[in-house]
C-alpha cells in the first residue's frame, strides 16, 4: 500500500523548494505574467541584498539566478510588475445568444432553459457560470427598459381605509373610514352621530 513520503524526505529530495516552492525551468506564464507572486519577489529581493550575488539569492530563494536578476533590475529601475491581461469569460462566445432569448422572452426566461441553446452554440462552462451569464443579461436588460410603475394616485371615495388605532380618545378598533370628499379626511360609515376627523 502506498503512503505519501514524510516531510523530511520531501525536503532532503528537494533542497532548492523554499516558502512553498520554486519554479526553475519557466519564469513566464502563456499571457507574460511573472509566475514569482510579490511576497515571492520581495524575498528573492531581500535575498539579493544579504547575499550580494545572484546565484546566491537564487540558492536561497528556490529560483534560477536569470529571475532573480530579473526582478533584482526590476526594482533597482522603479519599474512595476508586468500585470496579467484580463481572461475573457467561458460564456463570452455565448453571450449574443443569450441576449437574444431574453430580449425575445421579455426578460422571462430561466438559465436552465437556456444552457442546451448554449451548449449547442459552443458553451462548454459550468451551468453556475451560465446562471451568472442569463442573470446579468436579465439585469441589463431590465435596466435597459425598466419597470414602469404608476404612481399611487387615488381620488375620494376611491379606497377603504381600515384604521385600527385610537382617534380623539374614540378606540376606532375595526373602525371602517372611507375617504370622503376633498374637505374632510374621513368619512366615517360605521357610527353616523361621530363627527369626520
Amino acid at each position: 500500500m502506498w503512503s505519501p513520503p514524510s516531510a523530511r524526505v520531501v525536503r532532503e529530495l528537494s533542497p532548492w523548494t523554499v516558502n512553498g516552492g520554486g519554479v526553475e525551468a519557466c519564469h513566464r506564464t502563456a499571457q507574460g505574467a511573472p509566475l514569482k507572486n510579490m511576497r515571492e519577489e520581495l524575498d528573492i529581493i531581500t535575498a539579493y541584498e544579504n547575499v550580494g550575488t545572484y546565484r546566491g539569492a537564487a540558492d536561497i530563494c528556490g529560483t534560477t539566478h536569470k529571475t532573480v536578476k530579473r526582478v533584482v533590475k526590476r526594482h533597482a529601475s522603479g519599474g512595476a510588475r508586468p500585470g496579467r491581461e484580463p481572461r475573457p469569460a467561458n460564456f463570452e462566445g455565448v453571450r449574443g445568444v443569450v441576449a437574444d432569448a431574453v430580449a425575445s422572452a421579455r426578460g422571462r426566461v430561466s438559465a436552465k432553459r437556456l444552457l442546451p441553446r448554449a451548449r449547442a452554440a459552443g458553451y462548454v462552462g459550468s451551468p453556475r457560470n451560465f446562471r451568472r451569464l442569463v442573470a446579468a443579461e436579465k439585469r441589463a436588460w431590465r435596466a435597459e427598459r425598466g419597470h414602469p410603475r404608476r404612481p399611487a394616485v387615488w381620488s375620494p371615495g376611491e379606497h377603504l381605509v381600515i384604521d385600527w388605532g385610537v382617534v380623539a380618545g374614540v378606540n376606532a378598533s375595526g373602525h371602517r373610514s372611507i375617504p370622503a370628499s376633498p374637505g374632510t379626511r374621513f368619512r366615517d360609515s360605521s357610527a353616523g352621530d361621530r363627527a369626520a376627523i
